[in-house]
C-alpha cells in the first residue's frame, strides 16, 4: 500500500489535498473565528494524541467516509453529488461550532475525493488505508500546531 503511495501520482495528489486541508483550517485563525469549546481540553496529551491521530481518523474514515460514499456509489452516479453529501455527513459530527462545521465539510471533501480517486486503482482496501493514512497526517499536524506548538 505504501509503496504505491510513493510510486505514483497518488503521492502528489496526497500532499495537494494535504496542503488544501491546513490551508483551510488555518483560514479561520486569521479572522479570529471562534471554534467553540475544544471537547478535549481537560485530557491529557497522550489522551488527545490517541484520540486524533488513532483513534478518530479510524472511525470517522470508515463510518463518516467511506461508508457514506460506498452506500451513497450504490443510488447516485455522479461522484460530485456523492462528494458533497458524503461531506455533509462527516462534517455533521464535528458540531462544535458553526465554523469549525464549515472548515471540516471542505477538509471531507478532500478526503472523499481523494478516497474515489484512489480506490479506482488501489479498491476498496487500498483507498481506504490510504485515506485513513491521509487523515491521521492531518490530525496529526493538527495536534502538533494546537497542542504542542501552540499555534492555532
Amino acid at each position: 500500500m505504501f509503496e504505491y503511495l510513493l510510486k505514483t501520482k497518488t503521492f502528489i495528489l496526497f500532499l495537494f489535498i494535504l496542503f488544501i486541508q491546513i490551508i483551510i483550517a488555518f483560514i479561520p485563525n486569521f479572522f479570529d473565528v471562534d471554534f467553540g469549546e475544544d471537547p478535549v481540553k481537560y485530557k491529557s496529551l497522550v489522551h488527545i494524541f490517541f484520540l486524533a491521530v488513532i483513534f478518530a481518523p479510524i472511525i470517522e474514515t470508515m463510518f463518516f467516509n467511506v461508508f457514506p460514499v460506498e452506500v451513497l456509489s450504490l443510488f447516485i452516479k455522479n461522484k460530485y453529488l456523492i462528494v458533497i453529501l458524503a461531506s455533509i455527513v462527516f462534517a455533521s459530527i464535528h458540531t462544535y461550532s458553526i465554523a469549525y462545521l464549515i472548515m471540516t465539510y471542505f477538509g471531507a471533501i478532500g478526503l472523499n475525493v481523494f478516497y474515489l480517486v484512489v480506490k479506482e486503482k488501489k479498491g476498496f482496501l487500498g483507498s481506504t488505508g490510504l485515506t485513513i493514512l491521509l487523515h491521521s497526517i492531518y490530525n496529526l499536524i493538527g495536534f502538533l500546531l494546537i497542542e504542542i506548538f501552540h499555534v492555532l
